[in-house]
């Protein structure tokens, strides 16, 4: 329940404003948050 709770949303998010948009996005918001919350979810993961 754990992997579809979160992890695979989460990180695929991150990946498309890290790899993707990253540059062309001046709010940076969306990719904080999601560096955030893939943080938060590897914590509780260990």
């Amino acid at each position: 329940m754990f992997q579809m709770g979160g992890i695979g949303p989460i990180f695929g998010q991150l990946g498309f404003f890290h790899k993707f948009t990253g540059k062309d996005y001046e709010d940076k918001r969306p990719h904080d948050r999601y560096v955030a919350e893939t943080k938060r979810l590897l914590k509780v993961l260990d």
